[in-house]
């Protein structure tokens, strides 16, 4: 399983049905072993929020400066807005920034083996 680049190892919390489990690292991948077809696999860890600027059409008469703010790796906001009714209201995202992630049940391949050196 990828982990994203934000996410700081000591802060990630692994259960494996409910169980505290301990994972082999490949880079930014969790390897799981010995997991069975119908395992419940929770993975915790804080979402920071961070801002930046970022300057478009730089050294020209448009040019004109955003500060943007991310949760996690996800634009929630953007500001100075454009408030005019002709354009498109961009990353007003606020339910992204609730405390609890939305819960989406979904269904992974796993293979029979895992083949770790090439």
């Amino acid at each position: 399983m990828r982990i994203p680049h934000w996410v700081a190892p000591r802060h990630l919390r692994v259960e494996v049905n409910g169980q505290p489990v301990a994972c082999d690292w490949t880079g930014r991948y969790l390897n799981f072993a010995g997991l069975a077809p119908g395992d419940n696999v929770v993975l915790v860890f804080p979402i920071g929020e961070s801002a930046g600027s970022y300057t478009v059409a730089a050294h020209t008469p448009w040019e004109r400066t955003y500060t943007c703010t991310f949760r996690g790796s996800t634009l929630v906001d953007i500001s100075p807005r454009d408030e005019s009714p002709t354009s498109y209201p961009l990353y007003r995202r606020d339910h992204m920034r609730a405390d609890a992630a939305p819960m989406k049940e979904v269904a992974r391949f796993v293979p029979e083996r895992i083949i770790t050196q090439w």
